[in-house]
């Protein structure tokens, strides 16, 4: 994590981010769904042919070739980067599913299911809908890596811009 954050510090990192946050603030557009993992997260897709989606798709190719030349990548890390906004993610309520499961028939699918099938067919049927655009203030950038003992993914290394 130290070394994560020193690249994230460094003077060329730092040069990509305030080329990224200089200037007009970005806007981004969002058009679409997707899911991440077993469908646990739902999220929004960034439009990255927007200059705000190029702009960002630019500092996360950056950091990632800094990461990479500092020997803190790994073969899941070298993913293709996904701009996104997370709009939900099904390990925040792992409790209450839980106890709805333990009231439910046997033979009844798992609430997961049923909440997957409904959001499936909602994000399919509106695929390319524009859900609209965002200036953001401030954002995080995460690495979703670890989980803590809820099985919640924790930011293993992030910076702020």
């Amino acid at each position: 994590i130290e070394r994560a954050c020193q690249v994230l510090h460094s003077e060329s990192a730092r040069a990509s981010t305030q080329e990224f946050s200089g200037g007009e603030p970005p806007s981004f557009n969002f058009n679409g769904w997707g899911f991440f993992g077993n469908s646990d997260v739902m999220y929004a897709k960034m439009n990255v042919d927007s200059m705000g989606g190029k702009r960002l798709s630019a500092v996360a190719e950056h950091l990632h070739r800094e990461f990479d030349r500092s020997g803190l990548t790994t073969e899941r890390f070298r993913r293709p980067y996904i701009p996104h906004l997370t709009v939900w993610k099904m390990s925040r309520d792992r409790d209450l599913i839980r106890n709805i499961n333990a009231n439910r028939a046997a033979s009844a699918p798992s609430v997961q299911d049923e909440i997957n099938q409904l959001v499936k067919s909602y994000a399919s049927a509106a695929a390319a809908e524009v859900l609209g655009s965002e200036q953001p203030r401030s954002m995080e950038l995460l690495a979703m890596k670890e989980k803590d003992e809820n099985g919640e993914a924790i930011g293993v290394f992030a910076g702020g811009l």
